[in-house]
């Protein structure tokens, strides 16, 4: 499972850290997997910085799976241009305990700017696995002299070389176990070898079943159109009116239940141990949805990283599990609810004290 994530001069973030082991509480211990949080939320105002930690971990995700010709740095601040991107994953599977670090750089040459790793490393607990500079690596004792790229080193002995190397092969299949849902409604599932409404059409009436358990949505069962000759798919829903059922072009079905439908269909592809991370998950959707598909990762072993405006999700979680943004003198900053404000104690009412910006002392300081 995820512990932390790491970010430095990552977009607007110059130094953040993402913590997911639990603190000192004991209330809500469904929100807890031995010592680690099954979700954590981003709260702040528009502008502070929530969707460039989403942001950042998409790029990451990018470098490991993302087209190999279309491969691009992690965007450093607009104020240290210059210097290294870096992000950095700890996390568990098979119960040994990795730490991944990445690190991108803009270097200029003579007539242009070349993107490359500066760094790279793979340890456990035990030790180094390999280490990457721009143009050296080092893996289990042995040196080679590498030509600087972006192309990262675990997804070239993960899946170029394929070595028969168990470490190597957990870390790779974490990270396969990550799935992004983007503010503009972008879905992103690394080996996804068939779209998600494909997915959804197939897995339909299962689909369907999952949410009426999560709210009163209409059923509609998705299909997509058998024509051949067509170069883009037309998928259409099929809904359930009294008895019947009526045929809708996919513009014509809410939004909300399209949303769901996807997301549904992203988290059926997922194993247990897998890592989530949305930005503004609520829109489109009910308030009493997100608890209930919260319940549903949570039956799923599937940790979720959530950027949110929808306060009312305050008073499902634990203090550790919420984080602020807010933005000062061109930098994001993000605080830890349970760190700034470590007497709070779980019966208070997280939500109302947020919004009474009592927090605020803690949060911009």
């Amino acid at each position: 499972m995820l512990e932390k994530i790491t970010f430095k001069n990552v977009g607007p973030i110059e130094s953040a850290t993402l913590d997911l082991k639990k603190m000192k509480y004991t209330t809500r211990p469904e929100m807890v997997a031995d010592k680690y949080l099954y979700s954590v939320f981003l709260y702040g105002r528009n502008g502070s910085g929530k969707s460039s930690l989403i942001n950042g971990v998409h790029q990451a995700y990018a470098l490991l799976f993302g087209e190999a010709s279309h491969l691009v740095p992690f965007l450093p601040s607009m104020l240290h241009v210059s210097e290294p991107s870096q992000m950095s994953f700890v996390f568990s599977v098979a119960d040994v305990r990795y730490t991944y670090m990445l690190s991108t750089q803009f270097e200029k040459a003579t007539d242009s700017i070349n993107f490359i790793i500066h760094e790279e490393r793979l340890a456990t607990d035990e030790g180094v696995i390999f280490r990457r500079g721009k143009d050296r690596l080092e893996y289990r004792g042995e040196s080679t002299d590498l030509n600087p790229s972006l192309f990262p080193t675990l997804r070239e002995l993960a899946m170029v070389k394929a070595v028969d190397d168990t470490d190597i092969k957990n870390a790779y299949a974490f990270f396969e176990g990550f799935a992004i849902s983007t503010s503009e409604g972008q879905f992103c599932l690394a080996n996804r070898q068939r779209g998600l409404l494909d997915i959804a059409v197939e897995k339909t009436v299962e689909i369907n079943r999952s949410m009426k358990d999560l709210g009163e949505f209409p059923e509609v069962k998705l299909h997509k159109s058998p024509e051949p000759q067509s170069e883009k798919p037309s998928y259409f829903g099929m809904l359930k009116v009294n008895d019947d059922f009526i045929r809708l072009p996919l513009s014509m079905v809410s939004e909300g239940t399209v949303k769901m439908q996807t997301l549904l269909a992203m988290v059926s592809t997922l194993k247990p141990g897998s890592v989530l991370f949305a930005d503004e998950i609520e829109n489109r959707l009910h308030p009493l949805v997100l608890p209930r598909f919260m319940n549903l990762l949570i039956e799923k072993r599937i940790q979720l990283v959530a950027a949110s405006h929808n306060t009312s999700i305050l008073k499902r979680l634990r203090p550790d599990q919420v984080y602020f943004a807010a933005w000062k003198n061109g930098i994001s900053q993000f605080k830890r609810l349970g760190v700034i404000y470590p007497n709070i104690r779980e019966i208070n009412n997280i939500e109302k004290m947020y919004l009474s910006l009592v927090f605020d002392e803690g949060i911009n300081e």
